[in-house]
């Protein structure tokens, strides 16, 4: 720049420059994209990475995947902001929401509905029939902090000191392998991941009440325009298109795209799960049982 041009004018050049250059950097800041871990974090990036990868290119913007080990670091992940948007199931949305006010975006269609239901399962070739022969044996649960699955447990009659053991597995692929070998006579799952064992040696023998599906929440740190992005992006997925198929059924082979979800939509799982929750991952022994139970 000749030298004739008076210092200021310079000085404003030069943070003309400067301040473009940073919003360079800050419009290729990746959103980060959490989740629960349904089955291991390594089989989780492999169902979320095309989904990633759309809204990467919808949004024009790095979306990069920040899976969890386990519910417990998949909640407190979204809370203190280490992910931006997170795939939660219920609870852990509730969870979420009573802590730091989440905003649920979109929630899982499942077929023509946004429902889905948890199945108490034994061996088909075993002697568990009916949820009354699994006292006085051995039951599995995935995550510590999964509580519906707990609330599955009470609706269905049954209460933690009705088994001989039980434990948590952590992803529900655990328990369902556990239970087809032996190792458990009983478990609680998906219905859906249920459904795709039922012809290969597993037998479902109790079904929970309707519950509201998964959802995809945004933090409230958020800003506004993005979650508006996000969620008109995971509205616009149509199970129709060929490619837009391909994600949904990437992330699960029964949903056929998402609904808009509201907080009130969870309210039946506050009531659910509203007796066992504490504030930090109890251990066995810390299990509260059922109020009367």
């Amino acid at each position: 720049m000749p030298s004739s041009y008076p210092k200021s004018v310079v000085l404003i050049a030069c943070l003309f420059f400067s301040m473009t250059s940073l919003g360079a950097q800050t419009a290729v800041t990746p959103l980060r994209f959490g989740s629960v871990a349904l089955e291991s974090p390594l089989v989780m990036h492999k169902r979320l990475t095309p989904l990633a990868n759309y809204l990467s290119r919808v949004l024009e913007r790095p979306v990069e995947l920040v899976l969890s080990p386990n519910i417990s670091t998949a909640i407190d992940n979204l809370i203190h902001d280490q992910v931006d948007i997170a795939f939660l199931t219920p609870a852990a949305y509730v969870r979420t929401h009573q802590i730091s006010q989440t905003e649920p975006l979109v929630k899982a269609r499942i077929g023509d509905h946004a429902s889905f239901r948890l199945a108490i399962i034994s061996r088909a070739d075993g002697p568990v029939n009916t949820v009354d022969d699994l006292k006085g044996r051995r039951f599995a649960f995935g995550d510590r902090r999964a509580l519906l699955q707990r609330a599955t447990l009470y609706s269905a009659g049954l209460k933690l000191e009705d088994f001989d053991r039980y434990d948590f597995l952590d992803h529900l692929d655990n328990v369902i392998r556990a239970v087809l070998h032996g190792a458990f006579d009983g478990g609680v799952v998906a219905e859906i991941a249920a459904r795709k064992w039922e012809t290969r040696g597993l037998r479902i023998i109790y079904l929970s009440p309707e519950l509201p599906s998964f959802n995809i929440s945004a933090s409230r740190r958020l800003d506004e325009t993005t979650t508006a992005r996000i969620k008109e992006a995971l509205l616009r997925l149509d199970i129709r298109q060929p490619g837009d198929r391909a994600v949904i059924k990437s992330i699960d082979p029964e949903y056929t795209g998402f609904l808009p979800a509201n907080d009130a939509d969870y309210d039946i799982v506050r009531s659910l799960i509203q007796p066992y929750e504490t504030d930090a991952a109890p251990t066995t022994e810390e299990i509260p049982s059922p109020p009367g139970g």
